[in-house]
């Protein structure tokens, strides 16, 4: 009688650890499905801050070619040739 009483105790123990479990998987799942939803609110933002970024730099790449399309389209004040320069210093 006593192994009986004994048994029956033992699977109230395993009955109540196997609910602790149960519950403890079910938090965990729950815990797991809100940390996914911040993670990918997290990415989208991420998304969206390197797409910001990426326009920002092509805006200026804009500005710094049209400023290029400025100095290459104007005449320089000095004429820089070769021979010229020789002249400068009485070389030639």
């Amino acid at each position: 009688m006593s192994r009986y009483v004994k048994g029956l105790a033992d699977i109230t123990k395993l009955t109540n650890s196997l609910i602790d479990v149960r519950d403890e998987a079910r938090l965990q799942r729950k815990v797991s499905k809100k940390l996914a939803k911040e993670v990918t609110k997290l990415n989208e933002l991420a998304g969206n801050a390197q797409e910001n970024k990426i326009k920002n730099l092509e805006t200026e790449l804009k500005a710094l070619k049209a400023q290029t399309k400025w100095v290459d389209n104007t005449e320089s004040a000095a004429k820089l040739t070769p021979e010229h320069l020789l002249k400068k210093l009485d070389i030639l």
